[in-house]
């Protein structure tokens, strides 16, 4: 099959549940590529995408913001396509139909790259990336099949100020890929068609992730604690209430143990967080050790104790399948779809948002009960191996493409 593959942005440090699946169609030995709205920046880049050589089948639709390069730019897409496609030029300057995105000639940049070049399946990650394809579908008259993955952040921009945007995208996609039964509820909510909702959960290369206990491997033989979050710094990670928390327990325990927190991600809360840190004079307890690839995340995850996640607004968190699958205990709120990604009391522990006293009351805990942290770490990789191996689950996505493309025939 010939698959495309659209997302906000490629490539992406946080986004590896989007990498795994990308690579393992590839493995599948599927032809993939990639359409992004914008191409990532930064140094650190995961490996798989030199080893698969994604970035030459990336292509970016980089629509300049400046609206005379806009026009420049479309201008040049019209020369050269109005005598072999002019019936679709036509179309994406539909002022009347399409309103704004015909104005500002974003439909142009978008059926670009598909005026030459045809795919079986779209599979789009994350609601806006999916009205893209069916904007694109619906001008250039294509028997494409369109999935849609919503993930989290783009379900709360609908349930909050916006219910209707997308309607065009539920009445006409073609399916949907619901990662918990909280993306499946707010789906349904929303006005999507339970009979286009397939239950297909993110996974993670399990082999990836080494997991750190043997069997007698139960006994912490130091004083040394350290619990770790990996989250981009935004609101929505809750992460201030984690740092708060983790002052509680280092208050208690300073003197019995050498408590470290560490924090890996990027956002828009660094600086924030970074002057709460040294506002409570915790600079040499917490560190903030901004986005990390995969290797360095696997090490960190393997010198980790304890792992914490102190969301208040989450879909279901990918982060937990990867600290599961090392065998770290954890400590999570029970929001969104987090209930479904660990099992509780058993591989780790849930809380209400916001709380701080009981994510502290947890970690507590665990500190007290080293002993525990084999078995709730064992039942974890379990819980990982059985339920998110991403090698099972894109096989079950291959089923399910072909299942679609063979309705039409």
């Amino acid at each position: 099959m010939k698959i495309a593959i659209f997302v906000g942005q490629f490539p992406s440090l946080s986004e590896t549940f989007i990498l795994n699946q990308i690579t393992g169609l590839i493995d599948l030995g599927h032809t993939v590529k990639i359409f992004a709205q914008l191409r990532g920046e930064g140094n650190k880049i995961h490996q798989s995408i030199f080893t698969y050589n994604l970035l030459e089948q990336t292509y970016c639709f980089n629509i300049p913001q400046n609206k005379l390069k806009r026009i420049y730019k479309a201008l040049n897409i019209i020369f050269n396509n109005i005598f072999k496609s002019p019936v679709a030029i036509f179309r994406a300057l539909n002022f009347f139909k399409y309103k704004k995105l015909a104005i500002s000639l974003r439909l142009l940049f978008y059926i670009n790259p598909f005026l030459n070049e045809d795919f079986d399946i779209i599979h789009c990650h994350f609601g806006p990336s999916g009205m893209i394809a069916i904007y694109i579908r619906e001008i250039l008259k294509l028997e494409t099949k369109i999935i849609t993955t919503f993930h989290g952040y783009d379900l709360r921009l609908a349930m909050g100020k916006s219910p209707s945007m997308y309607k065009k995208l539920l009445d006409e996609g073609d399916l949907f890929q619901c990662v918990s039964n909280y993306t499946r509820d707010s789906l349904i909510k929303l006005g999507a068609s339970s009979s286009k909702l397939i239950n297909l959960p993110l996974g993670i290369d399990v082999k990836k992730f080494p997991l750190k206990w043997g069997v007698k491997n139960n006994i912490k033989d130091d004083n040394n604690i350290i619990i770790l979050t990996v989250a981009r710094l935004v609101e929505e990670k809750g992460l201030f209430y984690g740092i708060k928390a983790i002052e509680k327990i280092y208050n208690k325990y300073k003197n019995i143990f050498k408590i470290k927190y560490y924090i890996i991600g990027d956002g828009y809360l660094y600086r924030p967080l970074e002057d709460y840190i040294s506002a409570i004079n915790m600079r040499d307890t917490i560190y903030l050790l901004g986005g990390k690839n995969d290797d360095e995340i696997v090490k960190y995850l393997n010198m980790s104790d304890i792992f914490l996640l102190p969301s208040i607004n989450e879909s279901f968190g990918m982060v937990l399948l990867e600290a599961q699958a090392v065998g770290l205990p954890i400590v999570a709120t029970n929001v969104g779809g987090i209930k479904y990604a660990i099992i509780e009391n058993k591989s780790g522990f849930l809380v209400p948002e916001k709380d701080v006293d009981a994510l502290a009351e947890k970690m507590e805990y665990l500190i007290e009960h080293t002993d525990v942290w084999c078995e709730l770490g064992n039942n974890g990789r379990k819980h990982i191996n059985k339920n998110y191996n991403i090698l099972k689950l894109n096989k079950e996505l291959e089923k399910i493409y072909m299942n679609l493309m063979d309705k039409d025939e």
